[in-house]
């Protein structure tokens, strides 16, 4: 027993101020370790609500009931939070602070082939609802038979480069992107892990090849039908009634939620801007998204306010029914907002 209690307590007059220190410490310490009272923490996470324009959220421990801390100084990495309740009102004191960025890590071989097999990292879809996640779960982009030679590929046609076992991307690669985001052929990740998620319902026996096919048709057609409106001009010519019609666009009565100038175009699978024609708007809505057809009153809600309240039928590519809002971006992107 490195430690006696005893009755022969030093007066405070007796100890240096050094030797108090210890003395004190060790104190504490002997009472924190005998302390009958439990400590009792809570793992927390408080959402603040800021002004209705924005929530946080911050993750951290709340102690309910001190036991030992009260003798001894508590300290873990995780942090301290207060005992609030819903609708306690918080003072904020944010403030600007100046950092340098560092740039991200360039992929290697192993990191590529890692973010390929688990291309949705959990905090990019930490705050959607759970059937959501359910959509991407388990879904890679490519194949281990297909993957080698894609990038094997797109290092022969000159638009990344592997050296020292990281890649780099080209002039031609970056010139190639350029290209295919003018034409609004966006194949993004999850657009891929949709098509993927098909086909693995068809191997799972949820979903037939026929099924799959048409989903596939509907999507290339969409994006077909997207890439058009940019060079196709005779579709957006204001000249003449006919000229619409024969591009296979019709004008319609609303103007354009986003950039606020141009016309709605009507296609036979979703809405354009005609300033999408030179480029200075991106806006694009679908008719049918996520196995919801827009009514004629919900489009008319969209295209007048740029966003709806919530909507219940939606049915997630596994199958799963969910509810969200809709509201279109910055960049005239049509989002999914669960939170309306």
């Amino acid at each position: 027993s490195a430690l006696t209690p005893t009755v022969n307590i030093p007066k405070d007059s007796d100890l240096t101020d050094f030797e108090k220190k210890v003395y004190d410490t060790i104190m504490a310490r002997f009472l924190a370790v005998f302390c009958s009272e439990q400590c009792i923490v809570d793992k927390t996470e408080i959402t603040v609500d800021i002004g209705g324009i924005e929530t946080i959220k911050v993750k951290g421990q709340v102690i309910k009931q001190k036991g030992w801390t009260k003798y001894d100084e508590y300290s873990t990495k995780d942090k301290t939070l207060p005992d609030l309740k819903k609708g306690d009102v918080v003072k904020t004191g944010f403030k600007s602070e100046k950092d340098t960025t560092k740039a991200p890590d360039r992929y290697t071989t192993d990191s590529f082939y890692k973010y390929l097999k688990n291309p949705f990292k959990k905090d990019e879809i930490e705050d959607e609802e759970e059937e959501y996640k359910a959509i991407f779960s388990g879904v890679e982009l490519g194949t281990e038979a297909t993957r080698t030679g894609i990038i094997e590929g797109a290092c022969k046609s000159g638009y990344i480069s592997l050296k020292d076992n990281k890649f780099y991307l080209l002039e031609d690669g970056e010139a190639y992107i350029n290209y295919l985001n003018a034409l609004k052929l966006l194949l993004d990740k999850r657009k891929t892990a949709d098509m993927g998620v098909v086909l693995k319902d068809v191997f799972k026996g949820k979903n037939s090849i026929n099924e799959a096919i048409k989903f596939t048709y509907d999507e290339i057609s969409g994006l077909i039908d997207e890439s058009s409106k940019v060079y196709v001009k005779k579709a957006f010519r204001q000249t003449s009634g006919s000229d619409n019609n024969a591009s296979g666009a019709k004008e319609t009565e609303f103007t354009c939620p986003c950039c606020k100038t141009g016309k709605v175009f009507e296609t036979k699978f979703r809405y354009i801007c005609s300033n999408n024609n030179n480029l200075k708007c991106g806006f694009s809505m679908p008719k049918t998204l996520a196995g919801h057809e827009f009514t004629p009153e919900e489009t008319k809600e969209l295209l007048t306010k740029g966003e709806i309240f919530n909507i219940e039928d939606f049915v997630s590519k596994a199958g799963k029914q969910f509810s969200a809002g809709l509201y279109f971006k910055k960049d005239g992107s049509l989002t999914f907002d669960f939170h309306m």
